[in-house]
Parts: structure tokens; sequence; C-alpha cells
């Protein structure tokens, strides 16, 4: 017996019920003028410039590195910057380099839970925090970088390696929308789990984790501009400052993960046979050319599976029209007379990023399987 199994994520429709809206709130004290001493200094003003109620100062201190346990991942700052910052999660594993100027930094930890990695010599630092922000019953695990510029003969630019799961990459947000709507920020994308996103008809890849547009700030409380750029799977931050900027420059970037996936129920758990005859095959189903199911097979085995499944359950039909021509691809319907499809159709709470945010809403996701039978 010939048999075809096919697992898809179909994201059927999202309803937005759950909005999670993750934005940093700059509490900002002004300062002019300040010439900060040492990491302690640093850390200070950085939690006095960004705020510190955020932060998830539950740090356990290991050997090489601080551990940092949150909701829905595990968060490692590492005690020296050649290591790399990484996000455990159910979703995947990110690991994110320091800027190449702190590579040679021993960190230190604030009381409050801020990592200082200050580099003297080329008048800036790196302060990293892990953060834990509950939004709408649901908390958001993320990783907030600052740079702190202490002059204007500091770089410009740092840039920010990430070691990603195979076949995921940087992607700007614009170009996985296809529009400006969430211009700005920076996504983690799994090209090896695409999904079909019913609302916009478009195959789309896996999104893991996103990075918030970045934002500086001098020390009169004045933005500066500042943008991110992604060489391969390297993030460019480029802060634009000048002799007349206003030091200290503290330029942010957050990266957060997604919110774990969460099934809810099975709501449809099916098995029916096609009649390969009464469907046309193999003489109406595949041509000799391409061996895929035809228009009018198609309109055939809608009629079918609509009578076994009822009309509601149409985007699942179309999904058992897809696993059906795949299956008559690999020409597994000769020699029977039968073929068998079994539907297992779940409910799950799926969270995508949308204007903005982090939207929970509800997907399908429905395992397939094809064979043929006598």
């Amino acid at each position: 017996m010939k048999k075809k199994i096919i697992s898809l994520l179909v994201i059927i429709t999202l309803l937005c019920s759950t909005s999670l809206t993750y934005a940093d709130t700059v509490n900002f004290k002004r300062q002019t003028g300040i010439r900060l001493k040492n990491s302690e200094e640093v850390a200070e003003y950085v939690e006095r410039v960004i705020g510190e109620e955020k932060i998830n100062n539950n740090i356990i201190e290991k050997k090489n590195y601080y551990y940092v346990e949150g909701a829905g991942c595990d968060i490692i700052v590492p005690k020296d910057g050649q290591n790399h910052i990484s996000i455990q999660s159910e979703v995947c594993d990110i690991s994110m380099s320091l800027p190449d100027e702190v590579k040679k930094v021993k960190s230190i930890v604030s009381e409050k839970g801020t990592a200082i990695y200050n580099c003297v010599d080329e008048d800036m630092s790196v302060a990293v925090q892990a953060i834990s922000d509950k939004q709408m019953g649901v908390t958001i695990d993320s990783v907030r970088t600052m740079v702190t510029i202490e002059n204007a003969t500091a770089p410009r630019i740092y840039e920010f390696d990430f070691y990603l799961p195979d076949g995921c990459r940087l992607l700007k947000s614009e170009d996985y929308h296809g529009n400006n709507s969430d211009a700005g920020y920076i996504y983690i994308v799994n090209d090896n789990n695409r999904m079909f996103d019913v609302e916009s008809g478009t195959y789309m890849p896996e999104l893991l984790g996103v990075i918030e547009p970045a934002w500086a700030i001098d020390a009169n409380g004045n933005r500066l501009d500042i943008r991110h750029e992604i060489s391969g799977k390297t993030l460019k931050q480029i802060v634009e400052f000048n002799d007349n900027s206003v030091f200290p420059i503290v330029a942010n970037a957050t990266t957060s993960t997604k919110p774990k996936n969460e099934k809810i129920e099975t709501v449809l758990s099916e098995s029916f046979k096609l009649n390969n005859a009464t469907l046309g095959l193999p003489g109406l189903g595949a041509s000799a050319a391409t061996a895929i199911l035809t228009e009018k097979a198609k309109e055939k085995a809608t009629s079918i599976i609509v009578a076994k499944l009822g009309s509601k359950a149409i985007p699942i039909v179309n999904w058992a029209l897809f696993g059906l021509s795949a299956y008559c691809t690999y020409q597994g319907y000769k020699g029977y007379t039968y073929t068998k499809v079994s539907i297992v159709c779940d409910l799950w709470a799926i969270y995508k990023h949308q204007g903005g945010r982090w939207v929970r809403g509800f997907g399908y996701k429905v395992n397939l399987s094809v064979e043929g039978s006598n």
C-alpha cells in the first residue's frame, strides 16, 4: 500500500480578540553634559533613561554566563563580550553576538539586572536586559540591547550577528507583508515551515521573532536618526550623530520571540474513501503530461468531500484536495479501487505580528494522509 502523509499548518482566520502591544516607554529625566565614569554609572544612566519596571531580575549566576528564566523562554547573558546572548524557547533558539567593540570586555550586572559591557577605549558601552512584559494576560519575553555612546569619536555603526536554526533568516517586515503597514521591524522567519494564510491568500514563512524598530535619544531627550540594515544574518544599527549632539546617547533595540501557540481542541477527525472510478482516476484524475488532478476531477472531489465533512469545513476541503492532488502526482492511485483520506484538524491559539504588535487569534493545524485502498 502506497501512502502519503501531509502535515499542514493552516491559518484559516485570525480573530483579533486579544491584542498584545509591545513598545518601550522612555522615562527620561533631562540631563546635560554627563560623563559616565564606570560601568555602574552607565547602568544607572541607562536604567534612568529607559526605565526599570520591565527588567526581569530573576537572575542566576553561572560559571560563564547569567541565566534568566522567563515565562516562555530562557535567556542567557554571557559574562564576557565574545560570547553570545541566547533566547531559548520551544518555538526556537536564537543567539546573537555583541558588537566587536566589546568582544574583549567583561560584564558587570547591576542590582536591578542590567548587564554592562563597558569599552572605555571606544567611548561606548553595551547594556543588556532581559525583559518580561505582561499584557492582556500573556507574558512576552525579550532581550533589550542598548548602546551608550559617550562622544563623537565613538563608532556610528554597530553589528549584531544572529545565529539561527537552519532555514531561518532576517527579513524586513515590509517585505514579509508586502506593504508598509509594519515598516521598520525586522522579522526572524523560518522558510522551512511555510503557512498558507487565508486572509492574504499567500504562503508565508513562519514568524519566530521580531526586532523592534530602533530608537536613539541624546542627553537632552532629543530623538536622533537611527536605522537598521540587514546583511545576511547580520543586523547593522546605524546611529546618526555629530559634534552638536549632546552626549551620552542611548541607542536601543529589542528582540522578542513569538508567544507559544497553544492547542485548544480537536475539532475534526474523519476518515473516508473516494471511489477512484467515480472520481475519474486515472483517466480523468491525472493527465499524462502533468500527473495532477484536473479541474473537473477537483470539482468531483470537492462535492464528495463536502458531503462527508459539511460545507463549514470548506477551507479544510481545499487542503484535502491539495493532498489528493499531491498524491496523484506520485501516481499512488494506480492499481487501487479507492483513495482513503484521513483528516485530523486541531484548533489552535496562534500568534502573528500585525499592526506593530503580537496579535492572538485562531487557526487550524491539519494533519492529512492519503493512501490507495482496495
